[in-house]
């Protein structure tokens, strides 16, 4: 028998798979780490933009410019990023009155009043704002995109000469990609945070894929109407920056995007019968909400109809009472849609994506939820252990059947090579 060691909570758990079983077993790769010097490498991305010619070659004395964080980078990499960018334009002869910074939410959460205090190397004449998506006066409305999204922006970022966005790139359960023109969310308003949100609602909105992706190709055109100048796209790894992607808007979205399936990204060599899938522990799998973020990762690589044994502890519950509310009462993707046309709930797309799983494959779980819950709302098989599990799906796929495993989903992208698919 062949053992695979799963992490699950704060330990691990053994899986035993008979040999002639195992098809393959998926181990992330060893990670980067940071650069020596942060800094250097944010002054080297200034000075080569990718696609573009560097800020000091086109910014001129008089221009208003304004610059857009996502507020998740405030307590990281933010400040270093925005201190330097601030620095570059001095030099290019700008004054503080004419620099304005955002500081948003990209689903549209408050953010606390007082931003300014991570930014202690900014002068107070510089104008910090944090973004409220919900006072309309702000706002202007620039027009539709082709999902009819209807674009709201704040009008001092508007009616700036040079538009500047930075946010945090990797993968993202529903855009694809995270970063680059997402920020622009960081700054509209409330319908069209949304209006964006609700095409999270589609087959094709998945992680790791942009392809007829309708929440990736909306921002596109959000931003392209925006006409947003720089991207600042950072990509991390356990909560340090790993490499800074800086220009254009496309050069630096996809520059990033090309980083970040080149550590993640794992070609699979075929489809799988059964996947037994870790999604790395704690904090991961703290609660349900926080691992459902992983799952859909491992669906293009199983086959239609087999099976996915989920192992994720879940000591602290479900985490958010809107996942078994909304599985329970939203009958099936139609009343989905409608529910988040009416109204904003956040997760709405793991609710989504959860009933896209149940449609497709069949799936065990291991944990420590109430099995009851788990199995009349979520629809799961449940089983005491991880063998179990798998004795259980040998039982309803075969006993041939070719078993995967994922010991951590959460650092991992599994693609079928074009040849197999």
């Amino acid at each position: 028998m062949v053992e695979v060691w799963l992490p699950y909570g704060d330990t691990e758990i053994c899986l035993t798979i008979p040999p002639e079983n195992l098809l393959d077993i998926v181990e992330p790769r060893n990670l980067p780490g940071p650069p020596e010097n942060i800094s250097e490498e944010i002054g080297k991305a200034l000075k080569n933009p990718l696609g573009l010619p560097a800020l000091r070659d086109i910014v001129k004395p008089g221009h208003k410019i304004s610059i857009v964080i996502d507020k998740n980078l405030l307590s990281g990499i933010g400040n270093v990023i925005i201190s330097q960018v601030y620095e570059e334009l001095k030099n290019c002869g700008t004054e503080n009155s004419n620099i304005s910074i955002f500081v948003g939410d990209i689903l549209g959460e408050k953010v606390e009043d007082d931003v300014r205090r991570f930014f202690p190397n900014i002068p107070d004449d510089v104008y910090i704002k944090p973004h409220n998506p919900y006072i309309e006066d702000n706002l202007a409305k620039i027009g539709l995109t082709s999902s009819k999204t209807s674009i709201h922006i704040d009008k001092n970022f508007l009616n700036s000469d040079i538009k500047i966005l930075v946010g945090k790139i990797g993968l993202h359960s529903y855009a694809g990609f995270s970063g680059g023109r997402q920020t622009i969310l960081a700054v509209s308003g409330i319908k069209t945070i949304q209006q964006n949100y609700a095409l999270s609602l589609n087959y094709s909105a998945k992680v790791g894929f942009l392809d007829k992706n309708p929440v990736h190709l909306d921002l596109s055109e959000i931003v392209k109407m925006c006409k947003v100048n720089f991207i600042f796209d950072v990509v991390e790894a356990d909560s340090k920056p790993l490499k800074i992607f800086h220009g254009k808007v496309d050069d630096a979205f996809y520059g990033g995007v090309n980083y970040v399936k080149s550590l993640f990204e794992f070609p699979v060599k075929d489809k799988a019968d059964i996947a037994v899938v870790s999604v790395g522990g704690y904090p991961n799998d703290k609660t349900f909400y926080d691992a459902q973020e992983f799952f859909q990762s491992v669906s293009n690589v199983v086959k239609e109809f087999g099976v996915i044994i989920f192992a994720v502890e879940c000591s602290q519950g479900f985490g958010d009472k809107n996942l078994y509310r909304w599985m329970f009462e939203a009958k099936d993707v139609k009343e989905l849609k409608n529910i988040a046309r009416k109204e904003f709930i956040k997760g709405l797309h793991k609710i989504f994506q959860l009933k896209a799983l149940t449609e497709k494959f069949r799936i065990i779980i291991v944990s420590a939820l109430p099995s009851l819950l788990t199995s009349e709302i979520f629809k799961f098989k449940v089983a005491d252990s991880v063998d179990d599990a798998l004795e259980m799906a040998f039982r309803m796929a075969g006993r041939k059947s070719k078993v995967a495993v994922f010991p951590d989903i959460s650092k991992v992208l599994p693609f079928l090579p074009p040849t197999i698919k």
